[in-house]
């Protein structure tokens, strides 16, 4: 029996021990739980040691980022230790196994043609590139054209008032037409060097032409819009010297322009005289009305322009000598009407261009490499030869 039982052992000890299975739970991070050491919901179940397989295996497939080489907006090669473009400040970063991206047409690249490269995208935008900070003293100035303007409709409406009610004599009115005619072709001669006796005689020559024109179609232009009623005639009027304001040419007034081009404020206004002129009673009462027009709104803007380019002091004194002599003329007449012309005076003269100073504080122009190229050309000529 002991000999039995020796060779039983012996062969016991021979039987190979099955081999120890491995954790998987601890190669995965899943924290091995004793049995019974806690309740049963802590204990770990295969659906989490399958989902830290999966994450294991998702972090060894996934590549290393490779970091780049130059900088993807303007070409700066990266040494080992910069985070960032020294010259665009762009970070560094990392490609994510694609090409860096570059800022070129000519080439195919792995990204989409809508992409945005963020870090570099809003480097160009400029702000308020345009944007011009105004004087309020050169805002006042400059506003004396159009106080000049107005000063010249209520001028010329306080004329259509004294032929109308016959208080002043035709033969005067004219005389003193003719005398302004002169002061200005004088004035034009001292002021303007390049007016020789060439341009003299022609404009001479022009202004007769105009004069027998005018005096001629006078009986005419009285009774072209004789049966409109008087209400539509003044609703008219009012319509066209508000066009003529809006369409003046005030860069030929503040001396910037060689050539006067308002076309559509020179009509206007002589529209509107025609239309006043068809409520006088008389046609060389139309014909003063008509010269004066043709003085006022087509001559006297030139003599304006010439004098603005030699003298701003001159400038301004004529400005507010008319309209010292539009305020007293109609303080005499109606000082309703006064009151008002020197409101809107005010208004234009002084409010606006400090409302204008003040709105500016909310300009925001943005600009940037997104807006379309505008070609620089110095020279017309260069067109034109190509």
């Amino acid at each position: 029996m002991e000999q039995l039982g020796g060779v039983a052992t012996a062969e016991a000890e021979e039987v190979p021990r099955p081999e120890a299975k491995p954790d998987m739970t601890a190669d995965c991070g899943v924290k091995k739980k004793k049995k019974g050491q806690h309740g049963r919901g802590d204990r770990t179940t295969k659906e989490d040691v399958y989902e830290r397989f999966r994450q294991v295996a998702a972090g060894h497939q996934a590549a290393a980022p490779a970091i780049h080489l130059y900088c993807p907006w303007d070409g700066h090669k990266f040494v080992r230790d910069e985070t960032s473009c020294p010259e665009c400040s762009t970070p560094r970063g990392t490609t994510n196994g694609k090409a860096p991206w570059r800022k070129v047409l000519y080439e195919d690249q792995p990204y989409e043609d809508n992409y945005t490269h963020k870090p570099t995208f809003l480097i160009g935008m400029i702000t308020n590139a345009n944007k011009r900070e105004y004087d309020t003293v050169m805002l006042i100035i400059d506003s004396a054209a159009v106080t000049a303007q107005i000063s010249i409709i209520a001028l010329f409406i306080l004329m259509f008032i004294a032929i109308y009610n016959e208080s002043v004599s035709l033969q005067l009115t004219l005389a003193g037409e003719a005398l302004l005619l002169i002061a200005g072709f004088v004035l034009r001669r001292m002021i303007d060097p390049r007016f020789t006796e060439k341009y003299l005689l022609r404009g001479v020559r022009s202004l007769v032409v105009l004069v027998c024109t005018l005096f001629g179609l006078s009986p005419v232009l009285k009774t072209l819009v004789e049966s409109v009623s008087n209400d539509t005639i003044w609703a008219l009027t009012i319509f066209f010297f508000v066009l003529h304001l809006a369409f003046a040419d005030y860069s030929y007034l503040q001396g910037n322009a060689e050539r006067m081009s308002a076309p559509v404020s020179l009509n206007a206004a002589i529209f509107a005289s025609v239309l006043l002129g068809s409520r006088l009673s008389g046609s060389m009462q139309v014909f003063t009305l008509l010269c004066f027009a043709v003085l006022i709104f087509a001559l006297f803007p030139m003599i304006r322009h010439h004098v603005k380019r030699k003298s701003l002091r001159l400038h301004l004194w004529l400005t507010w000598g008319m309209v010292a002599i539009v305020t007293v003329c109609l303080f005499n007449v109606y000082p309703l009407v006064a009151y008002a012309y020197t409101s809107t005076i005010v208004f234009t003269t002084f409010i606006c261009p400090m409302w204008l100073k003040w709105m500016q504080r909310y300009k925001y122009e943005i600009n940037g490499p997104w807006d379309e190229a505008v070609p620089a050309v110095e020279n017309r000529s260069d067109l034109q030869s190509s």
